[in-house]
């Protein structure tokens, strides 16, 4: 009985409760878009989301998930990937290449996008 009584009382707090999520991708579009569907399954049972993504996706998040506040990362990943280096790297399997380039490429925008990050966390 008592037993009834408490899960009764953890279901209704969890109904409850308001949880502020922060969604965060600092990759390209499919990195980004699966995380539209689980920010709208959040807003619908009451949560606040935060998507924090590259600029590039505004618009795309804006229109998949409008009730989600966007932070834009200044990163674009598609310059790395679409750059001759990158392709040219891809194809001839240097993984070391690709990865010294990836690194240069974030290496970039690192302070920034963690100060945008980090103020989405707060806001």
């Amino acid at each position: 009985r008592d037993r009834n009584k408490m899960e009764e009382r953890i279901s209704e707090n969890i109904d409850n409760c308001k949880v502020n999520c922060l969604i965060l991708s600092n990759g390209t579009r499919g990195d980004a878009q699966p995380y539209f569907p689980f920010a709208t399954a959040l807003i619908e049972i009451g949560h606040n989301v935060a998507l924090v993504l590259p600029h590039i996706f505004e618009q795309m998040a804006k229109q998949c998930e409008p009730r989600a506040k966007f932070y834009g990362l200044q990163n674009d990943p598609s310059t790395m990937i679409n750059s001759e280096q990158f392709k040219k790297a891809f194809f001839d399997d240097n993984f070391s290449q690709q990865s010294k380039l990836i690194n240069d490429h974030f290496s970039k925008f690192f302070e920034s996008d963690c100060k945008i990050a980090y103020d989405a966390a707060i806001d």
